[in-house]
């Protein structure tokens, strides 16, 4: 499915030419297979399987392959009714066999194969599961037919007993393979997914090596399909950035690169076979950008210290075959988005270039697509990282409630059930940023806009300014929270004149942050409560807590909750009001932060919501 002669040859020639990211990983397996480094847990679960089965193609040795054969056989002895683990197992099994087949005596092949076929009917029989397998809105929908689909190639035309009886796995392949072909087509225009960038990158661990496993088993192309797949590497690549990951218990990251997050997701990066293989179906032309990053936040130019490319999944196996060798790395700028938005799912992200870990990246989303899964009540929240730092951040695992999200919500905690959908209402790409627009009345159950604007021009003396303006026609008489939650680390502390508050880190770097229209009654610095997730493995994590500021604002018919953050890596000048939506930061007057979305005369606080009044006046004629 994955591997022919020809495959084989050029990765023994590629390690005897001495290629860094190809020597890297047969390194690292080798001493997995060899006893001299323990295999991983968890994610990398059947580590030492796939580093004998590397160990076989590139040596030849037989004593690998009766290896993996007597570990996966081990390992799936004591049966299981969870569909990720049978998943799991599958993409195992399968990359065995791939490698490992005719190594084996035909009382072993059979064996393998037998446990394949039972990996198929197993994915049949979690009925008594809570529905995830089988709904197609939530990803282990994916993870479980894309393991079904594998395993079904990977046994089909195979012996399953010593007189050769043969097995038909047609109607499986088809029916697994179409199966994940609905869930692709929740994919939105720029490859996005629903659940957020974590869950959209677990999925494709299993989906992206079947549509892969496809190609070889019967040239079933499923990107052809879908080509909006082809943009999935760049889209994720763009919400990156090369520096440490912070675990969400705490803990010290064994794994390098950061990205923004939403949803139950960490902000480590993808540190799985999706890294790679996401690249490979990629247009060509974007391939030596990807690598270009991929070695940067994965692979050799990755710091030392970390475990290298992607490991989760059989990333080593896969890394060692479609890692894109023949085409150089390039400089990702010019090439890769520094701004795009997948219109189903609500998502813009805008970055100011692909250098290193200062560099700057917004994201805004509108929640414009949400048909099941993983749920955070994060309609219109935003994102921020620049300088190193994670100015504006959402609540993480397993803290859905709206405070948490860096959303505007009424302060009686009314919010709709299940969570509210918002729609995108202006999307601008400019010179040193951009600006982007959401309708939220869905979310907040009430006329509500917001419109976020970013510079990273430097112009202001600042590295960044951001603008965020919030428009609440509420007809309920409700009192408002502004919350906005940030990384753990920063100092938080409230301005005297109590219209304002700064975050400050010990590098120096620090975010002003000013209430220009309507004043808060208060601003309070908190933090999230800790979470706790159990997981279908059997395994609990524990979360602490994230800080977050939440400032209050007291009922009125049009609420303008209007603020300018000025970021740099010393204290930044505190951004004033130059009249309207104009701001000014030191000498810098920035005219406009959302062009022509907000009207020249539009006063924060007076003027109506822009859905609702276009022209930000309510009463307003045209002239006859």
């Amino acid at each position: 499915m994955w591997i022919s002669r020809q495959s084989v040859r050029q990765l023994r020639r590629r390690i005897d030419e001495g290629q860094p990211t190809a020597c890297g990983i047969w390194s690292m397996a080798r001493a997995v297979a060899d006893g001299a480094s323990t295999p991983g847990e968890g994610n990398t679960a059947g580590q030492y399987a796939e580093a004998c089965a590397i160990a076989y193609l590139v040596t030849g040795e037989g004593r690998y392959a009766r290896q993996a054969h007597e570990f996966v056989m081990d390992w799936t002895a004591t049966w299981t009714a969870a569909e990720l683990g049978l998943a799991h197992w599958a993409l195992v099994a399968a990359v065995v066999q791939d490698c490992c087949y005719e190594a084996w005596t035909a009382a072993q092949q059979a064996q393998m194969t037998r446990l394949l076929v039972k990996l198929v009917d197993g994915q049949k029989e979690v009925e008594f599961h809570r529905g995830n397998p089988h709904d197609v809105n939530n990803n282990h929908w994916a993870v479980s037919h894309a393991g079904a689909a594998m395993a079904a190639m990977a046994a089909h035309g195979r012996a399953v007993d010593e007189s050769g009886t043969k097995c038909d796995m047609t109607e499986a392949v088809a029916w697994a393979r179409g199966r994940v072909a609905a869930f692709l087509m929740h994919h939105g225009d720029r490859g996005l997914y629903h659940e957020g960038l974590g869950y959209m990158a677990y999925p494709a661990s299993f989906w992206a090596p079947m549509v892969l496993a496809s190609r070889g088993f019967d040239g079933v192309d499923l990107v052809e399909r879908f080509p909006n797949i082809r943009l999935m590497a760049s889209s994720l690549y763009a919400a990156g950035a090369a520096r440490a990951a912070t675990t969400d218990e705490g803990l010290p990251p064994k794994r390098f690169g950061r990205k923004l997050s939403w949803n139950d997701d960490g902000q480590g990066w993808m540190q799985a076979n999706p890294s790679v293989l996401l690249i490979h179906l990629a247009a060509r032309e974007q391939q030596g950008a990807l690598r270009w990053m991929y070695d940067r936040l994965s692979g050799v130019e990755s710091p030392d210290g970390y475990e290298r490319f992607s490991p989760d999944f059989c990333g080593w196996f896969f890394t060692l075959l479609y890692y894109p060798y023949d085409v150089p790395a390039v400089d990702p700028n010019g090439i890769l988005p520094n701004h795009y938005t997948d219109s189903r799912q609500g998502i813009s992200i805008f970055r100011n270039r692909y250098r290193d870990g200062e560099d700057t990246i917004l994201g805004c989303y509108a929640r414009t697509t949400f048909v099941g899964g993983h749920a955070q009540d994060d309609g219109g929240s935003i994102r921020l990282m620049a300088l190193g730092h994670d100015w504006i951040m959402g609540g993480g695992q397993d803290r859905p409630e709206a405070e948490y999200q860096s959303v505007v919500t009424p302060a009686d905690g009314n919010r709709p059930r299940p969570y509210g959908q918002g729609a995108v209402i202006w999307d601008q790409q400019t010179d040193c940023g951009g600006a982007f627009g959401m309708d939220l009345r869905k979310v907040s159950i009430g006329y509500h806009e917001r419109y976020v604007a970013i510079d990273w021009s430097g112009r202001s003396g600042a590295d960044v300014v951001l603008a965020v303006l919030d428009q609440v026609d509420d007809h309920l008489a409700r009192q408002w929270n502004w919350n906005m939650t940030f990384e753990p680390g920063l100092v938080a502390t409230t301005h005297d004149d109590g219209a304002g508050f700064t975050l400050a880190a010990d590098d120096g770097c620090a975010l002003t942050a000013r209430f220009l229209a309507s004043r808060p009654e208060s601003i309070q610095v908190l933090r999230t409560r800790d979470s706790q997730r159990t997981y279908q493995g059997g395994y609990t994590r524990n979360y602490p807590g994230r800080p977050y500021i939440q400032a209050r604002f007291a009922s009125r018919p049009f609420l303008g909750i209007y603020v300018a953050m000025a970021i740099g890596k010393k204290t930044a000048t505190q951004a004033v009001s130059a009249g309207g939506v104009d701001v000014r930061v030191g000498d810098w007057l920035w005219r406009r932060p959302f062009g022509v979305a907000i009207p020249q005369a539009y006063q924060p606080g007076v003027s109506g919501g822009l859905c609702k009044y276009p022209s930000g006046t309510f009463g307003f004629r045209a002239k006859k």
